[in-house]
C-alpha cells in the first residue's frame, strides 16, 4: 500500500514539474508579445499591437489556470494516501483547481505581464508621461534592465540570467543566489548577532532578512526577458557587423 501510495505521489509531483516547465514556456512567450509589440509600436502599428494584446490576455489566463492546476498536483502529491479509496484523479484535480480559482479572483488585465506589456507601449511615444488613468507620481519608469534593479549579484558576481537559484529581496527588489546570500545572512548573523545585516548592494540601506526572498513569477519574467533582450541585442550587433563588411567589401 504504501509503495502504491509513493508511486501516484511521485507522479503527480512529475506532472507538476511538467506543468510548471510549460508555465515558464507561456511566461517567456510573454515577453517576447511584449518584444514584438514594441516593434511595431514605433511603427504606429496600432491594429497588430491591438492583437497582440489580445494573444498576451489569453496567454495570461493560460499561466492562471495553469497555476491552479499546479497547486492541485502539489495538494495531491502531499496528501493522498491509498486509504483515501479515490479513483477518479482527473476529478480530483478538476475539483481541487476549481476550488481554488473560486477562492482567488482574479482579472488578466490586473496581471504584471498585462500592466508590464501596457506600460512598455506607452512609453515607446510617451516616456516619462503619465498614462490615462495614471496620476503623474504613479508613473512607472522602466529602467534600462527592464525591471531588474541590478544585473549581476553582489555577492558571487554572476550576471542575473546566469544564477542556478535566483531569488529577489522583497525589501529593496535586489537579486541574489540563493545559496550565497543565505550563508552571507548566517555569517553575519553569527559574526554580528546584535547588528542588522544590510544589503551587499552598493548603496543600498534595507536590512537582509532570509524569510524576505522569493523567486516569484514576476522576477522569472523578469529575468526571462533580460536574457532574451541580451540575445536579440547580441543578434542585431552581428547583422551589423555582417552589413558592414559587406559594405567594405563593395567599396
Amino acid at each position: 500500500m504504501a509503495a502504491a501510495t509513493e508511486r501516484i505521489r511521485s507522479a503527480a509531483r512529475n506532472l507538476e514539474g511538467t506543468a510548471r516547465s510549460l508555465q515558464s514556456d507561456m511566461y517567456a512567450q510573454c515577453v517576447l508579445f511584449k518584444m514584438v509589440a514594441e516593434d511595431l509600436e514605433r511603427e504606429h502599428d496600432s491594429v497588430s499591437v491591438e492583437k497582440i494584446r489580445g494573444a498576451l490576455l489569453e496567454t495570461v489566463e493560460c499561466t492562471h489556470s495553469l497555476e491552479h492546476h499546479c497547486l492541485a498536483l502539489s495538494s495531491l502529491s502531499a496528501n493522498f494516501a491509498t486509504g483515501n479509496e479515490v479513483a477518479d484523479f482527473e476529478k480530483v484535480l478538476y475539483e481541487t483547481s476549481a476550488e481554488s480559482r473560486r477562492v482567488q479572483a482574479f482579472d488578466p488585465r490586473q496581471h504584471t505581464c498585462y500592466e508590464q506589456f501596457n506600460q512598455s507601449i506607452w512609453n515607446i511615444h510617451h516616456a516619462g508621461e503619465a498614462a490615462p488613468g495614471q496620476e503623474q507620481d504613479e508613473i512607472v519608469m522602466l529602467t534600462s534592465q527592464y525591471g531588474v534593479k541590478n544585473t549581476n549579484c553582489p555577492l558571487s558576481g554572476k550576471p542575473v540570467t546566469q544564477l542556478d537559484d535566483p531569488v529577489r529581496s522583497k525589501d529593496c527588489e535586489h537579486i541574489y543566489e540563493k545559496a550565497a546570500v543565505l550563508e552571507y545572512i548566517r555569517k553575519h548573523n553569527r559574526e554580528h548577532p546584535r547588528k542588522k545585516c544590510k544589503c551587499a548592494c552598493a548603496g543600498c540601506p534595507k536590512e537582509l532578512l532570509a524569510a524576505n526572498f522569493v523567486c516569484d513569477a514576476s522576477l522569472k519574467m523578469s529575468i526571462q526577458e533580460l536574457r532574451l533582450r541580451e540575445r536579440a541585442n547580441t543578434q542585431r550587433a552581428h547583422v551589423a557587423d555582417f552589413t558592414g563588411e559587406n559594405h567594405s567589401d563593395d567599396d
